[in-house]
């Protein structure tokens, strides 16, 4: 049995599992909201308050794949 306190102002939107490589699933409608394409970056910021903000980060792979044509 598992409980959440929440504010007023949240929703839950969603769970999701930790496997044992503590990877997680983003389930829908979260890569919809968040805007989340196959390659971003998700990183993971702690406010002042403590809470764990995600924020998404598109990456490109440009430059490694010419730094790797360099070698």
């Amino acid at each position: 049995m598992w409980f959440a306190v929440m504010r007023d102002s949240e929703t839950v939107l969603g769970t999701s599992k930790v496997d044992p490589r503590f990877r997680i699933t983003l389930v829908q409608p979260i890569p919809e909201l968040l805007g989340v394409k196959v390659g971003d970056l998700i990183v993971f910021v702690r406010n002042d308050e403590g809470n764990i903000i995600l924020r998404v980060s598109s990456i490109s792979t440009e430059p490694l794949k010419e730094a790797r044509k360099l070698k």
